[in-house]
C-alpha cells in the first residue's frame, strides 16, 4: 500500500512540476489521471520499441 502512495505522489508532483510523465503498467494504476500518456503493457515488451524510436514525444495537455 506504501509503495502504490508514494508513486502517486511523485507521479503528481512531476506533473504539477511540468516533468514530461507516462506510465507503462498493465492495467490501471492510481496514478493514471496525472499523466498524460498512459502505455498499457509490460515494460520488459514495450521498452526496447520505445528505445529504437530515437526520440518520443510526449504531449502535454491543456490545464
Amino acid at each position: 500500500m506504501y509503495k502504490n502512495y508514494f508513486l502517486v505522489l511523485f507521479v503528481r508532483a512531476a506533473h504539477e512540476a511540468g516533468a514530461a510523465t507516462a506510465i507503462v503498467n498493465l492495467g490501471e494504476t492510481r496514478a493514471d489521471k496525472f499523466v498524460p500518456l498512459k502505455i498499457n503493457a509490460r515494460l520488459g515488451e514495450i521498452l526496447p520499441r520505445l528505445l529504437n524510436t530515437g526520440s518520443l514525444s510526449v504531449p502535454v495537455p491543456y490545464s
